[in-house]
């Protein structure tokens, strides 16, 4: 079987490694250089209960000095030139054969015109991939991970940067579940691992009885808050009942969320919810 891979690039400190031992349950460091993360690499298999894959986690960095970690415009001009290296042709095997892309930051030392220069440079990297995809849009995932906590509204301000590009933000300083039930942080980034169609994937179902499964989910859904039977009022459900309150207050959030999206960028956004309700509801 063919391996899945997945580039995460960010500067030093920005929680790379955290998230490839988070995925990959890997916790060794000692062979990692502390000079440089630029090609490491996490490998093995991931798996739910619904397939497996052999996934590659590439690890690259920016800038290639550490003591430039506290200087944005030169972070923002080496982070400009790993770019101008990544879309030359050398690395198109690279871009033909990734399915994901995670880029990472400092909630807390990181700037806002500093990270709107990122975003400008990751939305470059994502119309290249598409462009290369021959496709409407690229099949990969692309999250903009923050590690550490932020001044108030910073974090707020960041993320709608990142909305307005139709990309998904997470804190991976974060765990559990918000108000809504849904996974929030680094357990948010693990179930977008979790519920991504990977382009190689062996598969405890076959793909048919895997759709018909996610069917299945949204039929027990919409049975569970539209038809409640006598003998069903009566006894009461020992699984957790679906909120209907709840699920409009999702999509209420994921409307107001597309807003400002372009037509490409609401429809990419949308077919992500749609999915995951599919799988997690």
């Amino acid at each position: 079987m063919l391996p899945s891979n997945v580039l995460i690039l960010g500067a030093p400190g920005t929680g790379k490694i955290r998230i490839c031992q988070h995925v990959t349950k890997d916790y060794k460091a000692d062979t990692i250089s502390s000079d440089s993360h630029s090609g490491v690499l996490y490998d093995g298999e991931f798996s739910t209960k619904y397939y497996k894959i052999n996934l590659n986690l590439l690890v690259e960095e920016y800038p290639d000095s550490r003591d430039l970690v506290h200087d944005e415009d030169e972070k923002a001009r080496k982070l400009g030139e790993w770019y101008e290296e990544f879309r030359n042709q050398e690395y198109k095997e690279l871009r033909d054969v990734l399915n994901g892309f995670i880029f990472t930051f400092d909630l807390a030392k990181d700037s806002i015109e500093y990270l709107k220069e990122c975003l400008r440079v990751v939305d470059q990297i994502r119309s290249q991939l598409v462009d290369e995809s021959g496709e409407d849009e690229w099949k990969g995932f692309i999250v903009i991970a923050g590690v550490n906590s932020a001044e108030n509204g910073k974090t707020e301000a960041i993320e709608d940067e990142v909305l307005l590009l139709g990309l998904e933000f997470v804190n991976i300083s974060e765990k559990g579940m918000n108000e809504y039930h849904e996974r929030i942080g680094i357990d948010r980034l693990y179930e977008i691992f979790e519920s991504h169609e990977w382009e190689h994937m062996d598969t405890d179902v076959k793909k048919g009885e895997y759709e018909q499964s996610k069917r299945n989910k949204l039929d027990e859904m919409t049975k569970g808050l539209l038809e409640v039977s006598d003998e069903e009022a009566e006894v009461e459900d020992p699984r957790p009942a679906m909120d209907l309150e709840e699920v409009f207050q999702r999509l209420q959030i994921a409307k107001d969320s597309v807003k400002d999206m372009n037509e490409s960028q609401r429809k990419e956004y949308a077919n992500k919810v749609i999915e995951e309700m599919l799988d997690f509801i």
